[in-house]
């Protein structure tokens, strides 16, 4: 049996995060069930959203979050996420992020769906994998945090409501860790469903831990799929990933006939939040009787394409399609949960000492659709939120550390 002074479960970025914002004088043991690599952040390809530019305002922010929301989200803690998203963007360049820029050196801020204004800090068209490898590398120079892989967790452990820590297995052997904190990171439901874009690791482990212990978990129903996921007939399990930010270089939606999809259905046109966009689409499916749809992407020249897009343009170099020659066959997927375990606005469960960030957690921010690029902030902004928690909690003296 070990002691920490906290416990975090899943190496995404909401798990890092929090590490490292955790104060260096605490003992902190980050665990994942395979890789340390392998999470649905380092997947993501759109980017983060936030306020960067002068153009933008957290207003703006705000306003197009609750509308996408269907301004089911709780006001305040958007008014959390939108304010404070800035300041942890530019604390991710500290740790090596190079986000794209422009040849005057100002961040190259790119466009997706519902959003009034370009606002998301990308790396291409990998920004996960971007971020988790700079916080990946990151993390293993801190001599107070440990990452341990190929750990599966698969209880917490506990007496008289308080939080012991968890038990699990590595590679088949039992293993029990005691912590004074324990932070669940562990990802949202995608394996709940045939065809999802989540890693393969997302299988809903956080979820039934908590309800072992007794808490009961929000909005489970509220699930987002993706408009654009790409369309391969023989395809099984996760279907790759085409960012809303394509769309928001012009790329247009259009049926298995060549028409446009989106075409006075919305403002916003292609463009218009996931939830309607993704609706439309599995109409027109129907009334045309067909397994997908068509993203056209054609007015894109193939330099340009490979440098913005180049994760897509690998991927589909390699099925052999062209995007620039030829439309993408897309369709909707699962994607993303916008509920989960309740916690507080600094990510804590209603037993002390656990909290969860991420997409695990249900911090009301999302209501009943995600904006785009609004889930790599989320994990950001209630990382740095637990982790203030857990120092202040040290600083005021309200318990003792088991490494002092």
């Amino acid at each position: 049996m070990e002691k920490w002074d906290v416990i975090i479960v899943g190496t995404g970025l909401a798990g890092l995060y929090t590490a490292l914002n955790l104060d260096k004088a605490l003992r902190v043991l980050v665990l994942t069930k395979k890789s340390a690599d392998l999470s649905n952040s380092s997947l993501a390809q759109g980017g983060i959203a936030a306020v960067l530019s002068e153009e933008d305002h957290t207003e703006l922010h705000y306003m197009d979050t609750m509308a996408a929301g269907r301004n089911a989200n709780d006001k305040s803690r958007v008014r959390h996420l939108v304010e404070k998203g800035p300041v942890e963007v530019e604390k991710l360049m500290t740790y090596g992020v190079a986000f794209d820029r422009q040849t005057d050196g100002q961040l190259a801020l790119a466009k997706e769906g519902a959003h009034t204004v370009s606002r998301i800090a990308r790396c291409g068209d990998y920004t996960g994998r971007a971020v988790v490898t700079a916080l990946l590398n990151t993390v293993k120079l801190q001599p107070n945090i440990t990452i341990r892989e190929h750990v599966h967790v698969r209880e917490i452990t506990h007496e008289n409501n308080q939080i012991l820590g968890v038990k699990g297995h590595h590679k088949s052997v039992p293993v029990d860790f005691w912590g004074n904190y324990v932070v669940l990171a562990t990802g949202g439901i995608g394996q709940a469903y045939e065809f999802t874009t989540n890693a393969e690791t997302i299988t809903g482990d956080g979820f039934r831990m908590v309800e072992k212990i007794g808490i009961s978990l929000e909005e489970m129903s509220s699930v987002q799929f993706h408009p654009t996921a790409l369309y391969e007939a023989q395809c099984i399990g996760r279907r790759f990933l085409i960012t809303e930010a394509l769309r928001g270089e012009g790329a247009e939606l259009k049926d298995i006939n060549g028409r446009l999809i989106m075409k006075d259905k919305h403002e916003l046109g292609s463009l218009a939040p996931r939830d309607i966009v993704t609706q439309e689409i599995h109409e027109v499916m129907a009334h045309t009787e067909s397994s997908h749809v068509y993203l056209d992407a054609t007015h894109l020249n193939k330099d340009y394409f490979t440098r913005r897009f180049p994760t897509i343009m690998d991927y589909c170099r390699n099925i052999g399609l062209d995007p620039t020659k030829e439309y993408i066959p897309v369709v909707p997927c699962a994607h993303y949960l916008m509920g989960g375990i309740p916690v507080d606005l600094n990510g804590e469960t209603k037993f002390p000492r656990l909290y969860a960030c991420g997409e695990v957690a249900y911090t009301m921010v999302h209501g009943k659709n995600r904006l785009a690029s609004n889930s790599l902030l989320e994990c950001l902004v209630y990382a740095s939120s637990v982790a203030d928690a857990i120092n202040g909690k040290e600083i005021r003296n309200e318990n003792r550390s088991c490494s002092r």
